[in-house]
C-alpha cells in the first residue's frame, strides 16, 4: 500500500496526464506509476525531471531582473537544467564593461563552466557590445546567435563579420518585438547581411531545429 508520500507523488503524476502537458512527458509518467514508484517519488521530489512540463526555455535578462550573469548563486541552476533547458540570455549593456551586468566574456565563461549547457546569446551575444562579441563568442557548441537589436546600431560590415563570426545553424531571427516590426527586422537583415535567400530561410528556420518544433 502507498505510503503517504507516494499518495501525494500519485495525485500530482495523475494531474499531469490530466493536464494540457506535451505526450511525451505524459507516456514517461503513466510508465513511472505503473512500474518504477521509487523513480516517479526521485523525479517529483529530487531530480525534478517533469518540472519542465513541456516548457522548452527561459529567458534572463540579468539588467532588468537585477543579477550579474557570472552571479554565483546561478551555478546550481545552470548545473541542473543542462540537457533540459534553453536559455535565452540578454547579453551587453550600455554600462561599462566592469560594470556592465552581462557581457560576451561573462558568457563565454559560462558556456565553459557548462559545456552541455543551451543557450541563445541575445542581441548578437552582446548588446552594443559588438566587438567583445566578436572577441570572446564563436566557437562554442552550444551556443545560439539572435540577431535582435543589432541592425539599427551597426554598419552593414560589422553585421556581416558578426555573422561570419557563427555556424550558420546556430543564428537564429530575433526581433526584440514589440521594440522593432519583425517585417522591418528581415527586412534591414536582407539588406545588411549580402546573405542569399537560401540563407535567409536557414536563419528563420533554426529555431525550430533547435526548440524540436520544426523541420
Amino acid at each position: 500500500m502507498a505510503n503517504e508520500l507516494e499518495q501525494s507523488v500519485l495525485k500530482k503524476a495523475q494531474a499531469w496526464l490530466d493536464g494540457h502537458y506535451d505526450e511525451a512527458t505524459k507516456k514517461q509518467v503513466k510508465y513511472l506509476m505503473d512500474n518504477d514508484m521509487k523513480e516517479l517519488v526521485e523525479s517529483f521530489y529530487k531530480d525534478l525531471e517533469f518540472g519542465t512540463g513541456g516548457l522548452r526555455g527561459i529567458k534572463l535578462h540579468p539588467d532588468f531582473q537585477g543579477f550579474a550573469l557570472n552571479d554565483r548563486r546561478l551555478l546550481p541552476i545552470f548545473e541542473s537544467a543542462q540537457d533540459d533547458f534553453v536559455f535565452e540570455i540578454h547579453i551587453g549593456s550600455d554600462d561599462p564593461l566592469d560594470k556592465a551586468p552581462s557581457s560576451p566574456f561573462m558568457l563565454a565563461d559560462l558556456m565553459r563552466s557548462f559545456p552541455r549547457l543551451r543557450v541563445i546569446g541575445a542581441h548578437f551575444g552582446g548588446y552594443q557590445m559588438w566587438d567583445y562579441s566578436l572577441e570572446a563568442l564563436g566557437d562554442f557548441e552550444n551556443l545560439w546567435i539572435d540577431t535582435s537589436s543589432t541592425t539599427p546600431y551597426v554598419t552593414p560590415s560589422l553585421l556581416q563579420r558578426l555573422l561570419a563570426r557563427h555556424s550558420p545553424d546556430r543564428l537564429l531571427f530575433g526581433t526584440d518585438w514589440p521594440l522593432y516590426d519583425p517585417a522591418h527586422e528581415l527586412e534591414r537583415l536582407r539588406t545588411m547581411s549580402g546573405l542569399s535567400e537560401d540563407a535567409i530561410e536557414r536563419i528563420l528556420s533554426n529555431a525550430g531545429r533547435l526548440l524540436g518544433i520544426g523541420a
